[in-house]
């Protein structure tokens, strides 16, 4: 329907390994394609067992290239870096080592003439920068984008480089990318469910999708950078239902090492797996990750884990909140009122950790379904 609306002029597709093995692109021909990464997620779905099986998917979005247009490719992703063999059109790289000599891949492609959107090491910080042939284009500071949180989070300024990468083989003018950039903000109204910060309450609440390990270890390694501004740092975590069992305890266990209390939450997309089944994994990684079974708490809705954690923060504290339901969530968090300081601002939640029975819950879903069919 967007392709035949002859009145918009760039449509921006995200083309899933889910949605190409069912239905293929959906178009036949692109002016840019673009593969930002190849992590360990989907494995074990649809004939797709490893690594090497998903960037062969993938590999498809830049073999469609037209002729005249680009393909733009993560030179730091060894997996992704290699679909240039494929790539259709004009190849540009981006890279978060630019600067150094880590991306002889990238210094080569320069060299040659290629273009490329790196990070660089400037005095006043880093800097995004494009190589094209002659042309030395100093684009934007990576801390002057919104959505890196000053730098801090680093997944955004590689997402960064990737959108002023695509928007140039659109020929995109560069002042262009350069507002973009500086005015795209991360909210829930623009971008629900993406690194939405709120702070209108005593402790800075942060809602995020990450639903992988690899999505977690990158909000991670931002916690890390932050850590020193807050007292603690409370989540509320489930795991996707149609992932293997060691994706969703390796989300417990790099949980283990980012947070001081876990709060797990069933998650709205079991997409077959039994009620219970991902908070045990989650439970299971958390602990084997180090987490004291004392801050582990089980909360079933994910609303009520919500207000659970909202409820244990205090001032200074840090929550973090990985979402499936990013409308009811975020009302919560808008409108949760917090009790006056002094008096005790911890409600309790159901101790300890999850004891769930899937016989018991599987009957109890069985009996309102008779219900509801009757």
């Amino acid at each position: 329907m967007v392709l035949r609306d002859p009145t918009i002029e760039a449509a921006v597709l995200e083309t899933a390994r889910g949605g190409i093995l069912r239905e293929g692109l959906g178009f036949d021909r692109c002016d840019v394609g673009a593969v930002l990464n190849i992590s360990e997620d989907h494995l074990g779905l649809k004939g797709v067992e490893t690594l090497r099986d998903l960037a062969w998917v993938k590999s498809l979005v830049v073999e469609v290239v037209d002729r005249d247009g680009c393909s733009v490719l993560n030179a730091d992703d060894p997996l992704t870096a290699r679909m240039r063999r494929r790539a259709e059109g004009r190849l540009i790289f981006f890279s978060m080592h630019g600067g150094d000599d880590s991306c002889e891949l990238v210094r080569d492609h320069i060299a040659d003439g290629g273009a490329a959107v790196v990070l660089q090491c400037g005095v006043r910080g880093e800097m995004i920068t494009i190589y094209d042939g002659e042309q030395y284009i100093p684009l934007v500071w990576a801390h002057q984008i919104p959505a890196t949180m000053e730098g801090h989070a680093r997944f955004n300024i590689q997402n960064a480089l990737a959108a002023a990468a695509i928007a140039y083989g659109l020929k995109v003018p560069t002042e262009t990318i350069r507002q973009g950039l500086t005015t795209f903000i991360t909210t829930h109204d623009q971008n629900p469910g993406r690194l939405n910060v709120y702070d209108g309450h005593p402790f800075r609440v942060i809602v995020d999708y990450a639903h992988n390990p690899a999505g977690l270890e990158q909000i991670a390694a931002m916690v890390e950078r932050i850590r020193p501004n807050y007292n603690r740092v409370i989540a509320v975590l489930s795991g996707t239902g149609d992932r293997r069992d060691q994706d969703i305890r390796r989300l417990g266990e790099i949980a283990a090492g980012m947070v001081d209390e876990l709060i797990i939450k069933e998650t709205s997309q079991r997409r077959g797996r039994p009620r219970g089944d991902g908070p045990r994994l989650v439970r299971e990684g958390a602990l084997a990750g180090g987490l004291d079974e004392e801050r582990i708490r089980y909360v079933e809705g994910e609303v009520e884990a919500v207000e659970a954690a909202l409820r244990r923060a205090s001032r200074g504290d840090l929550v973090l909140v990985f979402a499936d339901e990013y409308g009811p969530t975020w009302e919560k968090i808008t409108t949760f009122a917090p009790v006056p300081e002094g008096a005790n601002g911890r409600a309790p939640v159901n101790g300890g950790t999850p004891e769930i029975d899937p016989a018991e819950l599987d009957a109890e879903e069985e009996e309102a379904e008779m219900s509801a069919a009757s």
